[in-house]
């Protein structure tokens, strides 16, 4: 039973979409850089895949519907957990980008940063609590990046009132905190974004590439 099962799994992540694979490649190849072996990140993959997996498989399930709410609730539980996973870890991603921009000596929103003269934060707070996802300053600039791992159907869940609060966070704490420094704000989204929203993001002068 327990192969069948590890088997079904097998055949269903197989047929998970080309930007899942290549989000794992990647995570093998930079494991070394965030200080874990590549087996936690095919581990880490595998759940997304086995999630999706339980979902389908339990709404075929014969259950009364007080157990059916119930399964339902706690796959829910396991899928928002591992959805925040999904998030830090491209926040991270990003921020590994950026790093290897500046090594490169790259133009794009990096261009004038300096390789021994930036720092760095993740999640930095701010005083009402509200976060930012990378905050990279370098000597005459800072990037304050909102980043969004969602999946293609659910790109409309990015808003004009996101893409605000975003700018208006990155305001506050440029005037607050870096003053002094040119104010480089980007929205990054693995899968893009809808087109309705693109000239918007253009009008507010947030980037959406490196």
């Amino acid at each position: 039973m327990k192969t069948a099962f590890a088997g079904s799994c097998f055949h269903y992540a197989e047929k998970q979409d080309a930007n899942r694979q290549q989000c794992y490649k990647y995570a093998t190849i930079h494991a070394d850089l965030f200080g874990l072996p590549a087996e936690e990140f095919d581990i880490y993959f595998r759940n997304d895949n086995m999630l999706d997996y339980l979902r389908e498989r339990a709404e075929k399930l014969e259950l009364g519907l007080a157990e059916a709410e119930e399964l339902r609730q706690k796959l829910n539980v396991l899928r928002g957990q591992h959805s925040n996973l999904r998030g830090h870890y491209y926040e991270r991603e990003v921020l590994l980008n950026l790093f290897q921009r500046i090594i490169d000596g790259r133009d794009g929103i990096v261009r004038g940063i300096d390789v021994t003269e930036f720092t760095s934060a993740m999640n930095y707070h701010l005083p009402g609590g509200e976060e930012i996802d990378v905050v990279l300053g370098g000597r005459h600039a800072v990037i304050m990046a909102e980043c969004k791992n969602y999946r293609p159907r659910y790109l409309n869940k990015i808003t004009r009132k996101m893409v605000d609060e975003f700018a208006d966070k990155a305001a506050r704490l440029h005037r607050d905190r870096f003053p002094d420094k040119e104010l480089r704000p980007a929205f990054f989204s693995r899968h893009g974004f809808e087109d309705r929203l693109i000239p918007y993001l253009r009008e507010k002068g947030i980037a959406t590439e490196f």
